[in-house]
């Protein structure tokens, strides 16, 4: 355990973690110009620091010897210390991260090895926002002492009122200035949920990317302005991100296999995203979208039966890009459909389940998807109808992952003759994915 302070005019004291000491040497050599910097090389010690000193930041490792840094964060919670919360890792963990940033209010996390001046910025951002945070807590606690001596007042006290009047004006503003300066510090909430989606090998990736730039091209042809799109393309990236409070089943498994309890279960998963994008009042608008995204447009969907432009735009729009992606990638339906396939199988829903006007974008903005287009449908079959000529459009696995032919492959009489054989000796059935 150590202590240092290199500048007269400290501002800030931070605490950094790691049972490795020369990881905490390196910490206080980067952060000690401008701050107090304090050590520990143990969960143990660090609690003892954070109960005897007023630490405004602790950057603590993931991985120590007896309690790790998620189980830190969570005692720090539980003793109702409240520094700013960076978590190093040179893991990629989902379940620890999630237990840290649900259990321990992490703020955000970094990787190691790290860059220097991310490092210094993070912190900087940290402690503005913890600054902020206590400013707030402080206006907050005046104002409400303020509007107590108010009420004692009464209007025999005219003179007085007028003067604590002015000065709760003074601190609304006050007020109001330090929670613009909060809303702007927490641009990195959207990376964070983000960042935390992709951690999941079903969720996140490309067919988020995909579904928020179809999102956004959509709401651009139907002319909604900057800030409103920018809102809808995060919804539509973030679409999915209450299936991580899920059972893990109901997202492993394309949309074609879940049972219609099943389906009802996860057409619930929106609420769990509105409750974790709660806090970030900022993407208020984001999360509404991702609310209702399975309200249907004849009133028959879900969570509040909305009905035509009751439902928010910016949720109609999410419905049709999230439903075209998912037709183009195989997981509405066995096989991936063409972009023209697809688009006629949102069509044919239009009117009930879709709003015609986001159809008819849809259909304008398609050729502007950097997408991959499947220009052939595909179909599934048996190996017992598959005939020579046939051209597989997916990789064929077997039931132990084990990879017999590649996509793209032209099938032969021997090449099925010897899938049958197979079948046969594994006693399992192959699903061969074949173009039209």
């Amino acid at each position: 355990m150590s202590e240092e302070n290199d500048t007269p005019r400290r501002q800030s004291t931070i605490l950094c973690v790691d049972d490795e000491e020369h990881i905490v040497n390196s910490l206080k050599r980067v952060l000690r110009r401008e701050d107090k910097v304090l050590t520990a090389t143990s969960a143990t010690d660090a609690l003892e620091i954070l109960k005897s000193h007023d630490v405004d930041l602790l950057i603590t490792d993931m991985r120590m010897p007896g309690m790790n840094g998620a189980e830190l964060l969570a005692e720090v919670r539980r003793l109702e210390l409240d520094p700013a919360r960076i978590l190093l890792t040179g893991y990629t963990d989902s379940d620890l991260l999630q237990s840290a940033i649900n259990l321990g209010g992490l703020d955000r996390y970094l990787r190691k090895p790290w860059e220097n001046s991310e490092l210094i910025a993070a912190v900087r951002q940290e402690l503005e926002r913890h600054a902020l945070k206590k400013e707030n807590i402080r206006l907050t606690a005046e104002l409400s002492q303020k509007n107590a001596e108010l009420q004692t007042l009464n209007g025999s006290l005219e003179i007085k009122v007028e003067e604590r009047t002015a000065e709760l004006n003074a601190s609304n503003q006050r007020l109001e200035k330090s929670l613009v300066s909060l809303r702007e510090s927490q641009r990195a909430t959207a990376r964070i949920f983000y960042n935390l989606l992709s951690l999941s090998e079903q969720l996140g990736g490309d067919m988020a990317i995909l579904t928020g730039k179809l999102t956004a091209l959509i709401a651009q042809q139907l002319g909604l302005n900057k800030e409103i799109i920018g809102q809808i393309r995060l919804a539509g990236i973030l679409s999915d991100l209450g299936l991580l409070c899920m059972d893990s089943s109901l997202h492993s498994k394309p949309w074609y296999e879940l049972s219609e309890d099943e389906r009802r279960i996860y057409q619930t998963h929106p609420s769990y995203a509105t409750q974790a994008m709660a806090p970030a009042t900022h993407l208020s608008a984001a999360a509404t979208a991702i609310r209702y995204q399975f309200e249907r447009f004849d009133g028959k969907g879900t969570p509040e039966q909305l009905k035509g432009d009751d439902i928010p735009i910016a949720a109609r729009i999410l419905s049709v890009s999230r439903d075209y992606v998912r037709i183009i990638n195989g997981i509405m339906q066995k096989g991936r459909l063409s972009s023209f396939s697809a688009l006629k199988e949102i069509e044919r829903a239009s009117g009930y389940v879709y709003d015609p006007a986001v159809v008819a974008a849809l259909q304008v903005v398609i050729p502007q998807l950097n997408e991959e287009v499947v220009e052939k449908d595909e179909r599934v079959l048996s190996t017992a109808k598959l005939t020579r000529g046939m051209t597989l459009s997916r990789d064929l696995f077997n039931n132990r992952s084990i990879l017999l032919l590649p996509k793209g492959k032209q099938l032969t009489d021997a090449v099925i003759d010897k899938l049958q054989k197979i079948e046969e000796a594994e006693e399992v059935f192959l699903d061969v994915y074949v173009y039209r």
